[in-house]
């Protein structure tokens, strides 16, 4: 299908955009490519085999999906089935039955996603295939040649991509560098402009000056005269600030006429804040791994549906969601699909999800063409952070946009010319109060002690998830139940009502059918954190518990961009006796994949504390007990409460479902944090 009504410019034969309406940066537009009209900002599901896992492309194509562009991996492809067969079957387009726009990334990001099995030269980069070993060369003149004979409406330059934490100089000048000799390779590899848009990408690392590598690189793409231009080399773990800082930048400094692609992105929050900044453009595989991960994306927030709080539920997934999934299941029947083996829990939620993005997407572009973009960000924002305040970063990023207006700020409690001291944007009635004093450095007056958990019944531990490394083909066992106190007479200082056990046996054993696991060894817990809570001001952890002797680790999850981030404590108590631990929030350390992030100073915020673990994840094979009366945060931390930080084992690096089987993961977009230190928990 060709657009026939739509005169291509002789610049771009296959491209014409039209902006409709800007609210300062934020844009919608109409990007017309060779298989119909796009309008933007838009998300690209990543379909990266040339299929999105669960979803036919029918119901790609179906309302309420009605998806007008997704993206395709040139890498994998050329890999499976290999380009020379989709050439033979007409084309991706006619080999995946899609009449509709692709967009093929070039291999580059896997520079960084395989960034152990790639060597990279001046000629091109050589990957060690993670499905058999065998290697493959991709050159910049290969990897056109794969995308020309893929068809696909949008490719990507091979790009140089440098990890955005690594701390050498030297590697991103080279990176960037390489990058703009690389992109007149693709130029001259081309071969089919005519129907083809061949987007450069810039890269630069985090460097944001005038002059500066990225300023550049932009310069140096602007010269080539392309189609369009994304914006690569973020989304690997940089923090925040940075990140809008580069993105603002480069759309800012990209041309207006040309449209502007984020690569990588796909939280909500991101998609909004980007599109402020002008972005018109993105992609993540997010949508559809959280989902087969059992995670729905909603318009209050995340919701997990695998956690025992969704077994009696019968509210839908998303109220205000129009899909089938939303319309016909509750989050109880997800909750129950998503606890048995088999495919249609995570087709369920995968489907609602990339709706629920698309359908956000759609919001934005609405909000900006009836000129409303700030009110629509106010309740966006506002559904995401109910009782907490939106992050800091996010509100620079906005006022940099000029997407935020004085009435985005609840007034009632502060006086206008209070507010840049805040640094905050929304925040529930109460929390407002609280955080507007502790930034105007006021006196706080909260309770010594907020419980956050006290097991007292049966009810208390079942809302906890337990789990273990059989979901990896290890074979250690762990439960977590209430043991009434008439259960414990043996046990003189038991408490009144009985206690919560978390016990079983830690196995280092592997299930000879799992070869791609290379450890096991670990049982843990995770309960949420009441969400009506409000606790600004408490200094850390306090429970009362009576444990074997060994060291346990407390893991605490508090809202993060990266849903990888886990603040980890250890606790070692003494054995066999009732006592009160106390951990400082201070304590904890920032870990990602089971990796210490040495370089990121950031800190435990008691609140935006989402959940409270225990795991045991040590070399010390065999049964383990520890009994819990409650857990409570706590005003002040008596040191002399607090165990020692333990020297335990820094070699047991906790792998996550996806990390352990490759061989299913093909389609894996998001960049793992890099290896910042051989600390590893």
């Amino acid at each position: 299908m060709t657009s026939q009504h739509i005169e291509f410019s002789k610049e771009s034969p296959a491209l014409k955009l039209d902006v409709l309406k800007a609210f300062n940066r934020a844009r919608a537009c109409e990007l017309h490519l060779p298989h119909g009209t796009v309008h933007t900002p838009v998300f690209m599901p990543v379909g990266t085999q040339g299929t999105i896992k669960g979803i036919t492309t029918e119901q790609m194509a179906l309302p309420p999906i009605d998806c007008k562009i997704l993206l395709a991996n040139t890498y994998h492809l050329a890999l499976r089935p290999g380009t020379d067969l989709i050439d033979d079957m007409g084309g991706l387009h006619q080999y995946m039955n899609w009449n509709r726009n692709i967009l093929t990334d070039s291999g580059g990001f896997q520079m960084v996603s395989l960034l152990e099995l790639a060597q990279i030269t001046e000629v091109g980069v050589e990957f060690q295939s993670p499905v058999d070993g065998t290697t493959m060369l991709l050159t910049p003149e290969m990897s056109i040649a794969h995308q020309n004979n893929i068809g696909a409406d949008i490719i990507m330059a091979l790009d140089d991509v440098a990890p955005s934490t690594i701390e050498d100089d030297a590697r991103f000048l080279e990176a960037t560098d390489r990058t703009l000799r690389w992109i007149d390779r693709c130029i001259a590899a081309h071969k089919k402009p005519h129907c083809q848009n061949l987007f450069g990408i810039v890269q630069g690392g985090l460097d944001t000056s005038i002059g500066g590598l990225r300023d550049r690189c932009i310069q140096g793409m602007i010269e080539r005269n392309l189609p369009g231009y994304a914006i690569g080399g973020l989304a690997g773990g940089e923090d925040k600030t940075s990140f809008w800082k580069v993105v603002a930048m480069s759309a800012e400094r990209l041309p207006a006429n040309k449209p502007r692609y984020l690569m990588g992105v796909g939280y909500p929050v991101d998609l909004v804040v980007c599109s402020a900044l002008g972005v018109d453009m993105f992609d993540c595989v997010y949508p559809t791994r959280t989902g087969r991960f059992g995670t729905g994306i909603t318009s209050k927030g995340l919701l997990r549906l695998k956690l025992a709080e969704f077994a009696m539920d019968s509210s839908p997934l998303d109220s205000e969601c129009a899909c089938f999934v939303c319309q016909k299941y509750t989050r109880s029947y997800l909750h129950q699909v998503m606890k048995t083996e088999g495919s249609i829990g995570p087709q369920l939620i995968t489907y609602h999800n990339i709706t629920y993005m698309l359908h956000l997407m759609t919001s934005v572009r609405n909000a900006i063409l009836q000129g409303n973009f700030p009110q629509f960000v106010q309740y966006f924002m506002k559904s995401w952070y109910p009782n907490e305040p939106v992050p800091e970063w996010v509100i620079e990023a906005l006022k940099v946009a000029e997407s935020v207006a004085s009435h985005y700020l609840d007034v009632n409690e502060v006086e206008m010319s209070r507010v840049p001291l805040l640094r905050r944007l929304i925040l529930s009635a109460e929390s407002s109060v609280l955080s507007a004093k502790q930034m105007m450095g006021l006196r706080i007056d909260i309770p010594s002690e907020t419980s956050l958990f006290q097991f007292a019944s049966a009810q208390a531990t079942q809302e906890w998830l337990v789990s273990s490394d059989q979901a990896i083909g290890g074979s250690s066992t762990c439960s977590f139940e209430f043991v009434p106190h008439e259960e414990m007479k043996d046990d003189k200082d038991a408490p009144q009502a009985g206690a919560a056990v978390f016990s079983g046996n830690l196995s280092l054993s592997i299930q000879p059918t799992e070869q791609y696991v290379v450890r096991s060894g670990y049982c843990a817990i995770r309960g949420n954190v009441p969400q009506n809570l409000h606790l600004h001001g408490y200094k850390g952890l306090a429970m009362r518990i009576k444990t074997d002797g060994r060291t346990y680790r407390i893991n605490a999850q508090a809202d993060s961009w990266n849903p990888h981030d886990l603040y980890m404590g250890f606790l070692k108590a003494p054995a066999n006796e009732w006592v009160e631990a106390e951990l400082a929030f201070s304590d904890f350390i920032l870990t990602s994949r089971g990796y210490v992030q040495m370089n990121d100073p950031t800190k435990l915020n008691p609140a935006s504390l989402r959940t409270i673990g225990i795991a045991l994840a040590d070399d010390n094979e065999g049964p383990f007990s520890m009994a819990i009366e409650w857990i409570k945060a706590i005003e002040n931390v008596d040191t002399t409460q607090v165990a020692p930080k333990p020297n335990v084992s820094l070699k047991t690096d906790l792998l996550e479902e996806d990390e352990v089987h490759p061989e299913l993961n093909q389609d894996k977009q998001e960049p793992k944090r890099p290896r910042k230190s051989d600390l590893i928990i």
